[in-house]
């Protein structure tokens, strides 16, 4: 049985071809068997990224708090993004709350992990507000994960006056996929960046709600041509005669690309 099995797959993770040790360490944890942790420990030692990986991975599911301060340790050493994205699953698993209390202390990629395997939403609250921008990104993209509106507001209405661009373009990005917040899209659509216009619009047809359609057509005014594109695009959706209606200010428009797309939507309507 299983059992018999043991004795054998331990020598195994001791053995000099990695590939054989990587074998037996994963066996082990499919077994789940070395309970006491002390047995995948000694391996997130080993000089193979892969062994190093299976081994801390066991840890995570056995949720051994003996493990916990000799990952944190091995968190500031291990050089392979991989293996640190499996130190911090494995502690987020082991205690969250404390691990999350000492994340400041990390570079804005380990912070970033964290919102990417975190369950928790006081864990997301806490680095929306990050110093980096692009972990306050991170939180707002984690936001689909979570079907409370209430907490999913939360954290996106604070960010639409975000400093950071890509903070305000993950804020629309986040309204289109949670259906949260649809007001804060008219600050939005307004924004000095083109892009984050561009999502903006690109959230406005799932609104629930009247004036979505003059929105979208107002779109067509925007100075940069992707926006323009992307508002012809959802009024291609419209009732023809309305669409019709919209688009024929645009015929003589200075952008070939938008004459062409206009022409294009306005012979299929």
């Amino acid at each position: 049985g299983c059992s018999e099995a043991v004795p054998v797959l331990k020598e195994l993770i001791n053995s000099s071809a990695r590939d054989i040790r990587r074998a037996g360490v994963r066996a082990l944890d499919r077994l789940q068997i070395g309970e006491d942790g002390d047995l995948f420990l000694s391996k997130t030692n080993d000089p193979d990224g892969h062994v190093r990986e299976a081994a801390i991975t066991a840890l995570g599911r056995l949720r051994d708090g003996s493990a916990f301060d000799p990952l944190i340790e091995l968190l500031h050493a291990e050089p392979y993004i991989n293996v640190k994205e499996r130190i911090v699953e494995a502690l987020l698993s082991i205690d969250e709350m404390k691990f999350i209390s000492l994340i400041d202390g990390y570079e804005s990629s380990v912070r970033e992990m964290a919102v990417r395997y975190s369950n928790s939403f006081d864990t997301l609250i806490r680095l929306s507000t990050d110093g980096n921008p692009s972990v306050r990104v991170s939180s707002l993209l984690a936001l689909g994960r979570f079907s409370d509106k209430r907490a999913v507001e939360m954290i996106i209405r604070p960010l639409v006056e975000d400093p950071s661009s890509d903070v305000r373009k993950a804020v629309a990005q986040s309204i289109e996929e949670t259906g949260c917040c649809k007001d804060a899209l008219h600050s939005l659509l307004s924004d000095e960046d083109m892009w984050v216009r561009f999502h903006a619009l690109k959230a406005l047809p799932d609104t629930d709600g009247t004036g979505d359609s003059a929105l979208i057509i107002s779109g067509l005014r925007d100075r940069a041509v992707p926006v323009v594109l992307k508002a012809i695009e959802l009024i291609s959706g419209f009732p023809p005669d309305e669409a019709k209606a919209a688009l024929k200010e645009l015929t003589g428009h200075p952008d070939e690309v938008v004459k062409e797309k206009v022409m294009e939507v306005l012979e299929q309507s």
